[in-house]
């Protein structure tokens, strides 16, 4: 049986057992839970101590039992069980930790290093997904982005971690976003092939994002609450930067909408009824293969949905509204936002300025 010895400094102890001895330091402080901890030598143990009731005093992040006995399962489980629904991607993240808690869920907090996240994340990118494709660097780092939700959690509420890990972890270098636009002879087919899909819904759908900028899950997720009809806009409640956002609707598409309105009035009140919806408004349409359909029938290739919404942009950056005006439009934060992503926007009137300039230039030259 293990013998307790007590040392010349306070709160710490020799524990004399069968294979040997060590020094275990306990800290009981007023307001703060009880911690405790092994060492092997004196001095550590001393040096923990001093180094841990400066960090509780100073109101600094420290060690704690708590830290030696959870598990970063633990953590994702709690994150699960009262945050993650708050979220509006919730099922996206949802399978993002699955996969860190099957990876390296048994690693207990206070051994949560940056290299084990790091190989984890290299581990990520060379398997294959569901569907036998190679990830790209972009969901990677998406899968990073879920698991510092948790782990910011645990360091500034929680208080289960002393700092996040993730800091120090890189994230994947990322191509330059795609720059596809149609041409006005290949907007003119696909709407036409849209026209004629067997899907009657895809046209209005199509020409909405691409009268609007609208996106994909924006326009899915419009009911008829949002949509007035009066003023010619809808409401968009929940965006991807979480920002309540009022988009202007164009004559075009807004006759579109109002007839859909009129034909789905004898269903009765439709105010939380979906807009673009296959049964009494109750589920969003699923219109992909028709979508696919059109693409083919136009012979537009590598070509994706989301290239509406740069078509649309860059529609009305050759139209010469300014920066600021587009980036309100599609509700982009800043439009140093949108210059950097679409840095191809008002490169015309760059180059114009360039050629007052150099006009300017040879009027003195030849002086």
């Amino acid at each position: 049986m293990a013998k307790t010895k007590a040392t010349k400094e306070p709160g710490i102890q020799i524990i004399e057992g069968t294979r040997g001895s060590y020094y275990r330091v306990q800290i009981r402080l007023k307001g703060c839970p009880h911690i405790s901890k092994n060492f092997d030598s004196f001095q550590k143990a001393k040096d923990w101590k001093r180094k841990t009731i400066a960090a509780i005093q100073s109101g600094q992040p420290y060690e704690t039992t708590e830290m030696r006995r959870l598990t970063l399962s633990d953590l994702i489980d709690r994150f699960i069980s009262s945050d993650l629904l708050k979220l509006r991607n919730h099922k996206t993240i949802k399978g993002h930790l699955s996969w860190w808690k099957d990876e390296i869920g048994y690693c207990i907090l206070s051994q949560l290093r940056e290299d084990i996240i790091a190989q984890a994340r290299d581990k990520l990118k060379e398997q294959p997904d569901k569907w036998g494709r190679s990830r790209s660097s972009a969901t990677v780092n998406r899968y990073l982005c879920s698991l510092g939700s948790v782990i910011n959690l645990a360091v500034r509420e929680w208080r289960l971690l002393p700092y996040s890990p993730l800091k120090n972890v890189r994230k994947l270098p990322e191509p330059r976003g795609r720059e596809r636009f149609l041409s006005k002879e290949e907007k003119k087919q696909l709407l036409l092939a849209c026209q004629n899909s067997s899907c009657k819904l895809l046209y209005p759908i199509v020409l909405l994002a691409l009268s609007t900028g609208m996106r994909k899950g924006e326009i899915l997720n419009l009911k008829w609450k949002h949509v007035d009809l009066t003023n010619g806009s809808v409401t968009l409640e929940h965006t991807k930067n979480n920002d309540r956002r009022v988009v202007p609707v164009p004559d075009i598409s807004l006759n579109i909408l109002k007839s859909l309105r009129a034909h789905c009035a004898h269903f009765g009140e439709l105010t939380d009824e979906y807009v673009f919806s296959q049964k009494k408004g109750h589920n969003p349409i699923d219109f992909r293969a028709s979508w696919k359909a059109a693409l083919k029938q136009a012979k537009i290739k590598d070509f994706k949905f989301h290239d509406l919404r740069h078509d649309f942009i860059t529609t009305l950056s050759e139209l010469k509204y300014p920066l600021h005006v587009i980036s309100k439009i599609v509700g982009h934060r800043s439009h140093t936002i949108t210059a950097t992503r679409y840095s191809h926007l008002g490169l015309d009137h760059a180059k114009e300025a360039s050629a007052d300039i150099g006009s300017y230039f040879e009027g003195l030259c030849t002086q």
